[in-house]
């Protein structure tokens, strides 16, 4: 009964690491894994050690001493692939030279085992048993150096093969390798060893998914962010829209107060203040221009200037206040028949006035001018209560295409037809041909 049950306990062993042989194969063939690789190689192995500890005939054509002779040969080439195991699950860093050395001693042992003679094979037996030994002791200290959470599981693998092996020794003498105690020495290390790569592959899983599940939250929160991010950027955008048109808005305020600030300034520039008529400056630029208009478009160009009759007599007898106030009601008369907006109406100097009438032949410019000394005659100049009656006296002269001449000789020539009208008795309009001088800049030819 002993015996049946004994063969009974070796074939479940025999036959379950087989089948865990297999199907770490299958995973590793799926998964293309080096993990469940070795340990399948590692499973493979033992179970074929168990075997020929067993007495199991797997190797009868093969022309070797003993079964002791080929468990000690399979154990020693079951260290590489339990340290690949060991290194691929661990994440070990071994040297290079440490496994070419460790290969290195396989190889010698393997050639020693087979070719030593069977007393010195138990030797040998002994010693793959605690090398295998001590790789279990040395990766349980570096990860008991390294604080790692699996120590608890090696430190029960290496007891387990420690208990197997004295307990062979103690029971068996140094002669013989009990099948049984073996046989539930490795089935126990596969179970530990499946126990920890399920608890790790969970490990790994809740790993992954709390990983997923931060990166959720931290994809969440970037979205979060990144939303808060743009809504910032959008009302930084309004804001500093809003300040930009702001800014335009006050800028074209600025700038039109700049014009209006630079019209003033013309304005002052070129109009009299007295009498609001445009000064002695705006003249010489208004009649060159008008001049060489005159001479492109081969119009005439009139001009006519106006003096007051006896001013120097209104100045000393009611002040220069009142002489003020009637030059600043001639101006007032002279915009009122200025029609047209061609015409223009100059302080020249004094009690002296320049009215430019373009396109305005002899006859139309002795109208005007009557037209303004009536005008002057008719009116009272009012000051303080006093009427003072004023009159005017006017220089005619036209520009009709004549050679040599200049916007100076247009000048002299109204200015001269004035003189002739004070001469003659004043309150009354002459006229004079232009006579050009010898000294003439000839501008009318040259600016055109």
């Amino acid at each position: 009964m002993n015996i049946i049950a004994q063969y009974f306990i070796d074939s479940i062993a025999l036959g379950g690491i087989f089948t865990l042989a297999i199907v770490l194969f299958s995973v590793f063939w799926v998964n293309k894994s080096k993990t469940y690789g070795y340990l399948s190689a590692y499973c493979l192995l033992t179970f074929f050690t168990l075997s020929t500890i067993q007495n199991v005939d797997f190797f009868s054509s093969v022309e070797l001493r003993d079964n002791d002779t080929i468990s000690t040969l399979l154990l020693f080439i079951s260290f590489p692939f339990l340290l690949m195991f060991l290194q691929e699950f661990l994440a070990l860093k071994l040297k290079r030279y440490s496994v070419k050395l460790l290969i290195a001693i396989v190889t010698l042992l393997c050639t020693m085992t087979v070719f030593s003679p069977s007393e010195f094979v138990y030797l040998l037996t002994h010693i793959a048993l605690f090398l295998t030994l001590f790789i279990l002791f040395a990766v349980n200290y570096l990860l008991f150096k390294e604080k790692h959470n699996l120590v608890p599981y090696f430190t029960a693998l290496s007891l387990i093969y420690l208990i197997s092996v004295t307990s062979n020794i103690l029971i068996f003498g140094w002669h013989e390798l009990n099948g049984g105690i073996f046989s539930v020495c490795y089935w126990l290390l596969v179970m530990v060893c499946l126990y920890v790569l399920n608890r790790q592959a969970m490990l790994s899983k809740a790993e992954i998914k709390a990983s997923k599940a931060e990166a959720i939250a931290e994809s969440e929160q970037y979205q979060a962010a990144y939303q808060k991010l743009l809504i910032q950027q959008e009302e930084d955008q309004e804001l500093l829209e809003s300040r930009v048109q702001e800014h335009t808005l006050e800028l074209n305020i600025a700038l039109q107060e700049l014009e209006e600030v630079n019209r003033e300034l013309k304005e002052k520039n070129t109009l009299d203040e007295l009498t609001g008529l445009y000064n002695r400056r705006f003249y010489d630029q208004k009649i060159l221009a008008e001049f060489r208009r005159s001479r492109r478009n081969l119009t005439p160009l009139s001009l006519v200037v106006v003096d007051i009759d006896h001013f120097k007599q209104v100045n000393d007898t009611y002040g220069h206040s009142a002489g003020d106030k009637c030059l600043i009601i001639l101006g007032k008369l002279i915009q009122q028949v200025l029609r047209r907006s061609s015409d223009v109406g100059c302080r020249y100097g004094g009690e002296e006035f320049c009215l430019i009438l373009p396109e305005t032949n002899i006859d139309g410019a002795v109208a005007f001018a009557e037209e303004l000394r009536e005008l002057v005659l008719a009116t009272s100049f009012n000051f303080d209560s006093t009427s003072i009656n004023l009159t005017i006296s006017c220089g005619v002269c036209t520009y009709q295409q004549q050679k040599n001449v200049t916007p100076i000789d247009i000048f002299d020539g109204a200015d001269k037809a004035l003189y002739q009208a004070k001469a003659d008795g004043r309150n009354q309009v002459q006229i004079k041909e232009i006579i050009a001088a010898t000294f003439s800049l000839q501008l009318g030819e040259n600016d055109e």
